[in-house]
């Protein structure tokens, strides 16, 4: 196995306090943590620290940008042109909330979709989850630790916010390729950390509030987030952006440091990335918050 090698992006403490290194690694072809957290470290943190020390209030806060949040899963969803009849959906590190999938089961039509079903590893064990729609009580979504306790093969894998997390990225979208049915689809989506409008907004003396350890192993742009999925096997359809809230900094209006200047941009996304998405300005790599992809494993 080649050893690491590149330039460094940063060298300091990140948000959290350690005192960290980001490579923009030339041998994976995206920049890393260096040296990357164990296996072993990684999976203690997420199965007794992530949800309970870090985030303890994941689930609550998550709701706060439900339509942000629901608008964009519409615009991936609506994104995929597709021959199946119905979409059987993997949620892949689906978190404690699931919630691309509580937003696919609403906004999709009951016979576009046949089975969903989400994938935690960082739970301790299987479980069963209402889906908290009063139209949908006869819903409940089983959510797995491990993947071979999916009970079905998916034509549509999600994965919200792993990539970044993860140690080895490749391995994982391998697994998922293996996973998915031929002409099947991968929905990606990852923080556009590092960008050039985050880099304009952060004062000199100030602690890139992107760069977290150990939680946020890898960081991706638009060019080798599409350079990781295809060598894993997928063919890249689209790569899009989300609105980039960042702006809201350079308008005066710090949502890093004030609680009152975060509900404002909490009640506007919305509204901005319903703008934002429906022009070309989504696919402008330099100042979206998130990049997401749509990719096919090819028939």
């Amino acid at each position: 196995m080649k050893r690491c090698g590149g330039d460094e992006l940063y060298r300091g403490k990140c948000v959290r306090g350690r005192r960290v290194v980001v490579l923009d690694c030339e041998t994976c072809g995206y920049a890393h943590l260096h040296p990357k957290p164990s296996e072993k470290v990684l999976r203690a943190y997420y199965r007794k620290q992530y949800f309970t020390t870090e985030k303890p209030d994941y689930a609550k806060k998550s709701g706060t940008e439900s339509g942000y949040q629901r608008l964009v899963d519409w615009e991936k969803i609506e994104r995929i042109e597709t021959d199946w009849p119905a979409l059987r959906i993997l949620d892949f590190g689906c978190g404690p909330t699931a919630s691309f999938l509580k937003n696919a089961r609403e906004l999709c039509d009951d016979d576009e979709i046949s089975a969903m079903e989400g994938y935690e590893p960082s739970n301790k064990a299987e479980y069963m989850q209402p889906m908290g729609n009063p139209k949908m009580a006869s819903w409940v979504l089983r959510i797995v630790n491990r993947l071979e306790l999916v009970s079905f093969m998916p034509n549509l894998i999600h994965m919200g916010f792993v990539l970044e997390h993860v140690r080895d990225p490749l391995d994982v979208l391998k697994q998922a390729h293996k996973w998915l049915l031929h002409g099947g689809f991968l929905i990606a989506e990852v923080p556009n950390d590092g960008s050039y409008l985050q880099e304009e907004c952060k004062k000199p003396s100030q602690t890139p509030w992107w760069v977290s350890s150990p939680d946020h192993v890898n960081y991706f742009k638009n060019t080798s987030l599409r350079r990781l999925v295809e060598r894993a096997g997928f063919k890249v359809v689209e790569i899009r952006t989300t609105f980039p809230v960042e702006l809201a900094l350079l308008l005066g209006c710090d949502y890093t440091r004030s609680k009152k200047a975060g509900r404002i941009i909490v009640e506007q996304r919305e509204k901005l990335q319903n703008l934002w998405g429906a022009s070309e300005a989504s696919k402008q790599e330099l100042l979206g918050r998130t990049i997401w992809c749509v990719a096919r494993k090819e028939i």
